[in-house]
């Protein structure tokens, strides 16, 4: 390993043997994994390799391979160019109603600004229906090895229409051929979403999404197996809170077990940005909890929250958020975004106290207990939310190993919860705040790369 260019971490693989007649070979392997520090920045605008700024907003951020040849990955920013336009609301006669915005993509090996190159627009205006364009979203179906496509659309102005489109490619570049101009989902007209697949066997992908024609209330249905409609019937139901109000721009996550929806009040492109509401659960398709805000200090829209591997072998959740009529020019294109680490709570009260725990290298579902210290013993929750408790968001992960020295006792009950301290450590619990761009100019990233 050569740790003059940049920093690695090295590992020596277990001694090969290779037999060969008359011959022994002994081959000692060592692989390196090369790391580099990057700062981002949220008090400049983002550059491309040109040196312009980027009119990219609205979209997400995967971490994908180059190519089957060329080995590496990059990171693949889809997103919508709202174009040179000065006037920044969200009615037909405005920026967020034209009808020429365009679903672009950018790479970039490190996230840096001025390491963005642009590649394509993804959806050329002559290839797909004529209205106007929202929140793009990609992601890869490693069953039929194809890149999907979602966007958000609507003849222009006609919310009462709005639909998702659902496009696939052999390459996150395209060219990509549409498959339907109207996903069917349990609620009609759907509007701000977000895409996530999870980590089961099955790599189900979710679609998280609020429907215009039901107040804008939020909700969740898994997707076909092409990952190019969804199932209606086996919608969530709308997340509680989000009904007889007006709720967009979600985005959903999974951490240690749990599943993440993050939704936040409309803004239509409002320049003091929103707050953005918590829930968690058990389950991709709940029932879900809410369980705290981010806050609004940064002033921002929330965008998509994006995976970084980190060089300490973890990953970062990163949360983005468009901060509306925010550049000194006024060009909508121009807005800033406002990116942050998400920065779950630790048990700051140490391993003394007794506390929630969940076995974090069991096989799903993982199961949650509550470990009572003085009894040194653990026992089982039935559900997450109990005895008004949000559970599941409060377990620690714990192995399998730690837990295995306690006793078993009787299922955790209400009266249990009359005695669960009331510092309980909080883990994966509530996430902290948003911080203000004043606080959070930039920060690094210690890139697994």
């Amino acid at each position: 390993c050569n740790p003059i260019h940049c920093k690695y971490h090295c590992t020596m693989i277990k001694i090969t043997t290779i037999f060969v007649p008359s011959l022994v070979l002994l081959l000692t392997i060592a692989t390196c994994s090369r790391t580099e520090v990057v700062t981002i920045s949220n008090a400049k605008p983002r550059l491309d390799t040109n040196g312009n700024i980027m009119d990219c907003h609205d979209g997400n951020i995967m971490l994908w391979p180059r190519s089957v040849d060329d080995g590496g990955s990059l990171y693949y920013f889809i997103c919508m160019a709202y174009g040179p336009c000065h006037n920044t609301g969200c009615a037909s006669n405005e920026c967020g109603g034209r009808l020429d915005h365009n679903v672009s993509l950018y790479t970039s090996p490190n996230l840096t600004s001025g390491s963005w190159e642009y590649v394509s627009d993804l959806l050329p205006m002559s290839s797909r229906p004529n209205g106007t364009y929202y929140r793009p979203k990609v992601i890869f179906n490693p069953q039929s090895q194809q890149y999907i496509l979602w966007v958000n659309w609507m003849p222009q102005g006609q919310f009462s229409r709005s639909a998702y489109l659902t496009a696939s490619s052999s390459h996150p570049a395209g060219p990509y051929t549409i498959s339907t101009k109207a996903v069917a989902t349990k609620y009609t007209a759907g509007g701000d979403f977000s895409l996530f697949v999870d980590d089961d066997p099955n790599h189900t992908a979710y679609v998280v999404y609020t429907s215009i024609a039901s107040g804008h209330s939020i909700s969740i249905e898994p997707l076909t197996t092409s990952y190019l409609s969804s199932v209606p019937t086996e919608n969530s139901g709308f997340l509680p809170g989000t009904t007889g109000g007006c709720y967009e721009a979600p985005a959903m996550f999974k951490r240690n077990g749990i599943y993440w929806v993050l939704v936040g009040p409309c803004s239509c492109f409002g320049a003091s940005g929103s707050d953005t509401f918590v829930y968690n659960a058990s389950h991709p398709l709940g029932p879900y909890t809410r369980v705290g805000s981010l806050g609004d200090k940064e002033q921002a829209q929330q965008n998509y929250i994006f995976e970084v591997p980190l060089a300490d072998r973890t990953t970062a959740l990163i949360w983005t958020g468009d901060r509306w009529k925010s550049t000194p020019d006024g060009q909508k294109g121009h807005d800033f975004q406002f990116w942050q680490p998400l920065n779950f709570s630790g048990c700051s009260s140490g391993d003394s106290l007794s506390r929630f725990v969940i076995c974090r290298d069991c096989p799903e579902p993982k199961p949650v207990s509550y470990l009572n210290v003085s009894t040194h013993s653990l026992h089982h929750v039935i559900e997450c939310a109990m005895c008004g408790l949000t559970i599941c968001g409060m377990a620690h992960p714990t192995s399998n190993a730690s837990l295995s020295s306690y006793s078993m006792g009787a299922d955790f009950d209400c009266v249990m919860a009359k005695h669960v301290p009331a510092d309980q450590p909080v883990c994966d619990g509530p996430i902290q705040p948003l911080l203000d761009v004043g606080l959070l100019p930039a920060f690094t990233l210690d890139l697994g790369i």
